[in-house]
């Protein structure tokens, strides 16, 4: 790791598949962050933009810390109240100062309609100490928190979102929301399947809702008879066809349909 250019920059990732008919869903890039980097006010500003963006844009959730989440009974109607498991070993805790280590996170939601639009957005920052007792038992048992929401009532998907402040890492998880439904509704991100200290989502109650099958479907085409099909939904994003997703991004291709599917 090259620590003196680890600066916040954004670096681009290219991912390629030798065999064709592969569907290849990875992201643009990553902010080059070394771990024991300060926040200065710009780059608190930056952490603001990426932790919205990463809430409320990115198609895939994000794996960098693993975070699993579960709705709980909300403390009022209308509200909406989710129990968070969160790896310590992706965190950053820093070094012993006055006999504590500080931990600084923030933690986001963002609620989305049916047709993948973003209807609200929810930030909170959560600074805590650790005496050295208390560091090694968050070590073998986890860090934990609750979130309360008051969702719109259009809302169908919840996304929840972890930042260590520090390093810039995220990891982030959907779960499918309705104001009707019984709150036993689990969820993790992928990486968390192996490692999450939290019960596996298949472990949920039988009574869980299930997720939305709504598919959403965008499809290209350039000026040489290329096409491309872009499909997600609250599981999977997948990309086909014989435009390329690079190609799809240039001011050459053009969106010929927008479908909403159930």
């Amino acid at each position: 790791m090259h620590q003196a250019r680890d600066r916040g920059e954004f670096r681009r990732i290219s991912v390629k598949a030798r065999r064709s008919g592969v569907q290849l869903s990875f992201r643009e890039g990553y902010f080059a962050r070394s771990s024991d980097a300060t926040i200065s006010a710009s780059e608190a500003k930056d952490t603001d933009t990426r932790v919205m963006h990463a809430a409320c844009n990115d198609f895939l959730s994000a794996t960098s810390i693993l975070v699993s989440a579960k709705a709980v009974p909300p403390d009022q109607a209308g509200q909406a109240k989710y129990f968070l498991a969160i790896d310590p070993n992706a965190l950053s805790f820093g070094e012993p100062e006055s006999g504590a280590r500080n931990l600084h996170l923030e933690l986001a939601a963002c609620m989305f309609s049916d047709r993948g639009l973003p209807l609200q957005y929810f930030r909170q920052s959560v600074d805590q100490k650790f005496t050295d007792g208390e560091y090694r038992a968050t070590l073998a048992s986890g860090v934990t928190h609750t979130l309360s929401l008051a969702p719109k009532p259009e809302t169908a998907r919840i996304r929840l979102l972890v930042c260590d402040t520090a390093t810039g890492m995220i990891g982030s998880v959907d779960l499918p929301y309705s104001r009707e439904a019984a709150p036993t509704i689990q969820a993790e991100n992928k990486a968390a399947v192996q490692a999450s200290p939290a019960a596996s989502a298949e472990s949920a109650a039988p009574n869980a809702a299930p997720a939305s099958s709504a598919t959403h479907v965008i499809k290209f085409h350039d000026k040489y008879g290329h096409t491309g099909v872009l499909a997600w939904d609250t599981q999977k994003i997948a990309y086909s066809g014989d435009l390329s997703p690079e190609a799809s991004r240039s001011t050459n291709a053009c969106p010929t349909a927008v479908a909403f599917q159930k």
